[in-house]
């Protein structure tokens, strides 16, 4: 019989396919290796040893008081002189301030007591951060003693922000007339600073913020700084249990021992609002 002829389109037979090889087993782990534990949550509240990041909220409502001193002392001026000895303070601090070429040349046409709180807010908090660390320290323990003499809405509305000028000023009036001129030197010292533009101490680094983190929750436990983290950070706390951690936390900064205090208190300038 003739051979029939082959169709071209057939494919030709397939060459048997390879054999797979296996995909290796991962290594396994040298005896007594321990997996690294994963990174732990962040606690809220807590400030905890900085990569660049502390807990800037906490940081922001803690530097509300300096905003608020700065920014009512800058306010008064615009109050009107009396008799009184704080007023007479407050008279030769408006024309100290009026003599520095850079601030009348700047500022010298604000005519209101909203503007000049701005200002104080804007200029006084910058200046601060030129301080050397003894004029700053006291700073801060004459805010810590005005927070002191402040009643529950008022404390509260100055660690959340939203105090006025007018009520600022009256917080800051509180203080004895000797504390209150020596808070009025600090200040003209910081905005002469800024106006001038006269360097300061360096911000602290990452590094400063970690061990003064760590010193802080020696001092007062952890558990206390986050707690006292938690209810400055909380907008609905009631007003009493916000200036009470104010206070203690506040205090508890100014407790601490050097360099961790000046870190601590600068940072909060320079991080401020």
């Amino acid at each position: 019989m003739d051979e029939q002829p082959r169709d071209p389109t057939q494919p030709e037979p397939a060459e048997p396919a390879a054999p797979l090889t296996p995909a290796p087993e991962p290594a396994q782990p040298a005896t007594g290796w321990v997996p690294p534990a994963p990174e732990p949550e962040p606690t809220p509240g807590w400030i905890p040893p900085t990569d660049g990041k502390p807990s800037r909220i906490l940081i922001r409502v803690l530097a509300g008081i300096a905003v608020a001193v700065a920014g009512a002392l800058v306010f008064t001026i615009f109050l009107g002189g009396s008799s009184d000895p704080h007023d007479q303070a407050l008279e030769e601090f408006s024309q100290r301030l009026s003599a520095i070429p850079e601030f009348e040349a700047r500022y010298g046409d604000v005519e209101s007591g909203d503007e000049a709180f701005r200002l104080g807010q804007q200029l006084g908090v910058a200046g601060l951060a030129r301080l050397p660390d003894d004029r700053l320290l006291r700073y801060w323990q004459l805010s810590n003693a005005m927070l002191a003499l402040a009643d529950d809405a008022d404390c509260a509305a100055i660690m959340r922000q939203t105090i006025d000028g007018t009520d600022a000023a009256a917080i800051v009036r509180r203080l004895e007339i000797d504390e209150f001129r020596e808070m009025l030197d600090i200040t003209y010292t910081a905005l002469e600073s800024e106006l001038k533009d006269t360097p300061g101490p360096a911000a602290p680094t990452s590094a400063d913020m970690e061990a003064a983190s760590f010193a802080l929750a020696g001092a007062l436990g952890q558990d206390t700084v986050v707690e006292l983290g938690t209810t400055l950070s909380d907008t609905t706390a009631e007003d009493a249990a916000v200036c009470r951690a104010a206070r203690n936390f506040v205090g508890g900064i100014l407790d601490l021992e050097e360099p961790h205090r000046s870190t601590f208190l600068r940072y909060m300038v320079v991080q401020g609002p």
